[in-house]
């Protein structure tokens, strides 16, 4: 099976690709997404509806599966979001419930066997409504498939492309449980991935070591739904803190319950940054978090809160629902103002509160509640904002209840749900996961266009006797089980967690699928801790390199860059000196940033790092190894150390100017034109003593530039100003070829003089 990513477009990118007939690609190799087998799409939000579609228009697929034919791939969807997949079956070919590193890989080669023996879509549908797990119109009866291995992988990691650009989470991941013990009653994912299986630790400490010394994360998250509930995870925190905090290596647990939360947990979680403090409250009363069967005592987060700040913590983050089901006395907006009240005056702690509006989600014990209105829950949103507005201490956000209205539209909707969004899709809606892009009007309209009354269908409550959109589906849990748990949520009667010797039986377990938690001897497992050596005692010195950045490179930008040596630095496994205070960064300097979209055989940077006595050569030959593609350090040497009592020189601070090359297409102009040109524009600016320009044998226009701090020195922006255009949509080529420090008199001279070993 050869497998390649491919993303919904933003809509600047899916305009400039329609325009140049350019149907969507792989990252990979460049394969229309058309040509492919199979495209298999995760679906972890409902409100991914319209990106869903907008792929498909940028692929050239007919977006109703019914238009499709033998030259167009199945359409197979998967993810938590998908247990309902009614609003979505016009559109889908199949949809996946469960978790697909499990049978998925084997029913991909099945079909595949198929169709290299002739077979048409018609007959690889057919083949699909038989297996096990797949959801069809055709075939609606399914029962959700998980992955019974899990946790019990051998050998590497599986790998997984590592971005140079910076994406919006940019930590190393290891997920550490899956499913979660606890049954809250408003959790979805809590009855997708049950039983819970842990991974053993064994397992943990492994995909550590390949995250930090084979990726170069710094960061790294031990995620799961419930991370607090992992067995022996305070062990396994300080283990991981004594391989790594040498290395300035954070690991930080996004999930965790209030009361698996201890005081000596906190201290280990800051050992080397603080990340923050997440308190997923839900609900503020104590009948009312009996309801949703998850406790959060005040007092509880008042203790663990003040102890967090004796460690230097001055944040907390706390997360509340409203609307859900359950009794929270007669004003849940007042309950919500007067417990974070109480929170921020009896710890000091600054606050960062968001709230979200419930959703009742399917095959949960509230899959049959009403939702707030958005009306409804902006009136609540207002008296809590008002009720917090007199603590500054206490920041207030929430999540739009409009967009929690169209979630829920679709979250428990029918067909007729899937053609409203498909409306509101050709309206102009896209990317509505995305404040910034939501295109509200193109729902409204859709909305107001609709035959059914839209916020009344989908918010109202399901009666017991009601017939479910998804009722054809099984997770597993039994629907007397999400009765019980209705019933016991009414009567705020908790429920036990799930645990290896089951108490409370939900209809999950059996032979295969069970919880799993492997018993290890941690004597045998942890390794000494490093001795971290003293960083006033270690030799460092500074490493002056010079770099090319070619190829896909060009086109990051600085921080980006920024990023791209720190994790290559850690790769290569060479002692590398960080900044002190509260979030240690390894001391990198960039003589001067490049502009995107322009190649360089001339840049500088330095590193300071431990000194050793090892041949230049084998330390280029370790960068470059780190390195991605279109970057390779060229040439490196120490500087050497500065005297007592005096000041350390920057690279940057001592930055003169650039040399560069540039190439004019024949069919734009010519260098000698492009030559007087220039001239022309720097005496209008007045910046013509800090210009040298003249042209190569080759027709390729030489300049050299004095960095003079000011729009007027900036070529990119002189070039744009001649050609009215930004230079990389005119066709110049433009390569920096060297960097120059200054000398003493203002000159420009080699870094590797200013900066002698």
């Amino acid at each position: 099976i050869h497998a390649e990513r491919a993303f919904s477009p933003a809509p600047d990118f899916q305009t400039a690709l329609e325009e140049n007939h350019i149907p969507i690609y792989s990252l990979e190799n460049g394969i229309p997404a058309s040509d492919f087998d199979v495209l298999a799409v995760t679906v972890g939000y409902e409100l991914s509806f319209s990106n869903f579609l907008s792929f498909l228009k940028a692929g050239n697929i007919p977006i109703r599966s019914k238009d499709r034919n033998n030259s167009h791939p199945l359409i197979i969807a998967g993810g938590p979001a998908m247990t309902n997949p009614a609003p979505w079956g016009e559109f889908l070919d199949a949809v996946f419930i469960g978790e697909a590193e499990g049978p998925v890989p084997e029913d991909l080669l099945s079909l595949k066997s198929l169709k290299s023996k002739g077979a048409g879509r018609a007959e690889l549908l057919t083949e699909l409504e038989e297996m096990k797990g797949y959801w069809t119109p055709a075939n609606p009866i399914t029962n959700r498939i998980s992955w019974i291995d899990f946790g019990k992988e051998k050998g590497s990691p599986a790998v997984f492309p590592i971005p140079s650009m910076i994406p919006v989470q940019d930590h190393g991941v290891i997920e550490i449980m899956r499913g979660c013990p606890n049954k809250c009653r408003f959790c979805h994912a809590g009855v997708f991935y049950r039983p819970f299986r842990q991974k053993s630790m064994q397992r943990v400490l492994e995909e550590a070591e390949f995250l930090v010394n084979e990726c170069g994360y710094r960061d790294i998250t031990l995620s799961s739904l419930s991370t607090g509930d992992y067995s022996n995870l305070e062990p396994l925190v300080e283990q991981l803190n004594a391989l790594y905090s040498d290395k300035r290596i954070s690991f930080s647990l996004p999930s965790l319950r209030v009361n698996s939360i201890t005081l000596s947990l906190i201290g280990n979680l800051g050992a080397v940054r603080k990340s923050g403090l997440t308190f997923a409250v839900e609900t503020p009363t104590v009948k009312g978090q009996k309801g949703i069967n998850k406790e959060v005592p005040a007092d509880r987060v008042i203790e663990i809160l003040r102890e967090a700040k004796r460690e230097g913590w001055k944040l907390a983050k706390f997360y509340f629902m409203l609307g859900l089901p359950v009794d929270n006395g007669d004003d849940e907006a007042s309950a919500i103002v007067n417990y974070l009240i109480n929170i921020q005056k009896s710890t000091g702690m600054n606050l960062n509160v968001n709230l979200g509006t419930f959703i009742p989600k399917p095959h949960t014990p509230f899959q049959r509640s009403a939702q707030l209105t958005d009306e409804e829950a902006i009136t609540k949103i207002r008296q809590i904002k008002d009720g917090l507005r007199s603590n500054k201490r206490i920041r207030f956000s929430f999540h739009s209840p409009y967009v929690s209205f169209l979630e829920g539209i679709l979250s428990r909707g029918t067909e007729k749900s899937g053609e409203l969004a498909y409306q509101a899709w050709l309206n102009g809606a896209c990317f509505d996961a995305w404040d910034d892009r939501m295109d509200r009007d193109a729902w409204r309209k859709a909305i107001a266009e609709a035959d059914w009354d839209v916020e009344k269908e989908s918010c109202r409550e399901r009666a017991i006797e009601e017939v479910l959109p998804w009722e054809s589906i099984s997770l597993g849990v039994s629907d007397e089980h999400l009765d019980c748990e209705s019933r016991r949520s009414k009567d705020g009667t908790l429920t036990v967690p799930c645990a290896v010797v089951c108490t409370d039986h939900c209809g999950v377990c059996n032979k295969a699928d069970k919880v799993t938690i492997p018993e290890e001897d941690i004597s045998e497992i942890f390794k000494p801790a490093k001795t971290v050596k003293d960083p006033s005692k270690v030799n460092w010195q500074r490493l002056l390199l010079t770099f090319r950045k070619y190829g896909p490179a060009i086109y990051l930008g600085h921080l980006d860059v920024m990023n791209v040596f720190e994790r290559a630095l850690q790769r290569t496994g060479l002692t590398i000196d960080f900044s002190r205070g509260f979030n240690p960064k390894p001391k990198i300097e960039f003589a001067q940033p490049l502009s995107l979209g322009i190649t360089s055989k001339g840049e500088i940077c330095t590193v300071q790092m431990e000194y050793i006595h090892t041949p230049i050569s084998t330390i280029l030959e370790k960068l470059n190894i780190s390195m991605p593609s279109g970057f390779e350090v060229i040439e490196a040497s120490w500087i050497a150390p500065v005297p007592e009592g005096k000041k350390t020189v920057k690279v940057m601070g001592a930055f003169w100017g650039s040399d560069w090359e540039i190439e004019v297409p024949e069919e734009l102009s010519t260098s000698e034109q492009l030559m007087k040109e220039l001239d022309r524009e720097i005496k209008v600016r007045g910046v013509s003593d800090d210009f040298h320009m003249n042209i190569h044998d080759d027709s390729r226009l030489f300049v050299r530039l004095r960095h003079g701090g000011t729009r007027h020195h900036n070529l990119m922006r002189i070039l744009e100003s001649i050609y009215g255009k930004p230079s990389l949509q005119t066709g110049i080529r433009i390569l920096r070829s060297a960097c120059w420090a200054s000398d003493s008199n203002g000159s420009p001279i080699k870094y590797e003089i200013a900066f002698p070993s």
